[in-house]
């Protein structure tokens, strides 16, 4: 469990660190976030484009995935529909990370599957916090009928997930 407010998150001894698979093909971002997540007591595991992260998924699924969109090859949009439409990793949340913050990309990501969408630049208060949440509703079989969306604090407020992701009221 995650304590603390802004930037002064702290975790209460867990029973078990959570697995993170952080899927980024910028090598820059991928030490940024698996940083940011191992501070707070996460195991974190890295790939730098889709089919391999698949792969790893098969072999030992994580406890969460942290998808960029923009990925060569195959992008995270589509890596995350092969993803849920495979029975054995589908129940894995896999939170989008995207620097398009563009409605229509969003929506795509939503229809792929995605359990959150995170707008980059994240911060770690956000991007725990988003980590915190599909975790927690993973643990607890809960399903989300539309994913979380946040966005850097640095930039804009997160929204809140009952924030209308498609723009009607």
């Amino acid at each position: 469990m995650f304590h603390g407010g802004g930037d002064n998150w702290f975790v209460s001894s867990p029973e078990k660190s959570a697995t993170i698979l952080v899927v980024e093909d910028n090598e820059d971002n991928r030490v940024i976030y698996g940083t940011m997540l191992r501070a707070h007591g996460f195991v974190v595991h890295e790939a730098d484009s889709a089919e391999p992260a698949i792969a790893s998924m098969r072999a030992s699924p994580p406890d969460l995935v942290l998808m960029d969109l923009g990925l060569p090859s195959m992008d995270g949009v589509e890596a995350t529909r092969v993803i849920k439409s495979d029975p054995a990793i589908a129940n894995i949340p896999v939170l989008a990370l995207t620097a398009h913050a563009l409605l229509s990309e969003r929506q795509r990501a939503i229809q792929a599957g995605v359990d959150g969408y995170l707008v980059k630049p994240i911060g770690v208060t956000a991007l725990i916090r988003e980590v915190e949440r599909a975790l927690g509703q993973a643990a607890s079989g809960q399903e989300t009928s539309r994913p979380a969306t946040s966005r850097s604090e640095a930039s804009q407020p997160a929204v809140s997930r009952s924030t209308k992701l498609d723009g009607a009221g």
